[in-house]
């Protein structure tokens, strides 16, 4: 048996990536998803990946970078739904990274599987063995 049958969920970011793929795995547990997301075209598209699966779904155009954009998105989820079970904020927000973090980005990560953390501070970079 379904696990969210019944369950009303909000899911941002839910465009692409782990924000679809959460979208269309919550609504095959059963829940109705609020797909909200920056890109109209690839959230319309969930919303609609997710009713062809059966499932009910609307999208809502955010950016969550900007307060009163996220005030309409609550008020607009509160006239869809009035409870709200699941809050998946999974959006994020791109920034321009700096060389270093570019740098660390861009490198073998095996440092953490060999037991060190890569600390980046004040536009520096440090490697410090054993700490976490």
């Amino acid at each position: 048996m379904p696990r969210l049958v019944g369950k009303n969920a909000v899911i941002t970011g839910a465009a692409s990536g782990v924000g679809r793929a959460a979208s269309l795995l919550f609504a095959r547990e059963g829940a109705a998803i609020a797909c909200v997301d920056i890109d109209p075209k690839m959230g319309a598209e969930t919303a609609a990946m997710v009713r062809a699966e059966g499932g009910d779904a609307i999208f809502i155009e955010t950016d969550l970078a900007d307060s009163a954009a996220i005030e309409v998105m609550a008020q607009a989820c509160r006239e869809w739904r009035s409870v709200i079970h699941v809050l998946f904020n999974n959006a994020g927000i791109a920034e321009s990274v700096s060389a270093d973090v570019a740098l660390f980005l861009a490198s073998d990560k095996s440092s953490y599987v060999n037991g060190s953390v890569i600390a980046l501070d004040g536009g520096r970079m440090g490697i410090t063995p054993g700490t976490f």
